[in-house]
């Protein structure tokens, strides 16, 4: 091999070499740019709300106080948001009390969620997912959470 062909072979490797580092170089930019969307769009979602009643969710009353205490312990069906953070509720049957289908309208601190069974359909009121229907695979007891499926 002649001195010419060395140096052109040299400069063939090199230029395929640098071409080859170009194209890592995109790709992993390109791949940051993908983790940084999907990192963005993670977080938006899961930014948690002040606010978390959502329309069709049971719910159980706080509230003591409310028409003597009465209510108090009751399940009901948020029916309509009224502001973001107050709902109308109307009062579900077999509640002890007798106030089946009566609706009040209460502040969200006055509520909390009722958390289904295992296996059954949930609406994530707040965090990651938000608003979108999940299954209950397991209740996290301890550590006040569920871990769901989002379908």
């Amino acid at each position: 091999m002649s001195a010419i062909d060395r140096i052109m072979e040299e400069n063939r490797v090199k230029k395929e070499r640098e071409e080859e580092e170009k194209r890592r170089k995109t790709e992993r930019e390109e791949a940051d740019t993908r983790r940084k969307e999907l990192r963005e769009k993670r977080e938006k979602k899961s930014k948690k709300k002040e606010y978390w009643l959502k329309r069709g969710i049971v719910v159980k009353v706080l509230n003591k106080k409310l028409e003597g205490g009465n209510f108090y312990k009751m399940k009901g069906v948020v029916r309509e948001v009224v502001d973001k953070y107050a709902g109308r509720i109307e009062l579900l049957d077999g509640n002890e009390g007798g106030e089946d289908g009566k609706e009040v309208i209460l502040d969200q601190d006055e509520l909390e969620t009722v958390i289904p069974k295992v296996g059954k359909e949930v609406v994530v009121v707040n965090g990651y997912g938000r608003g979108e229907d999940a299954e209950l695979l397991e209740i996290l007891e301890k550590e006040y959470k569920g871990r769901l499926k989002l379908k």
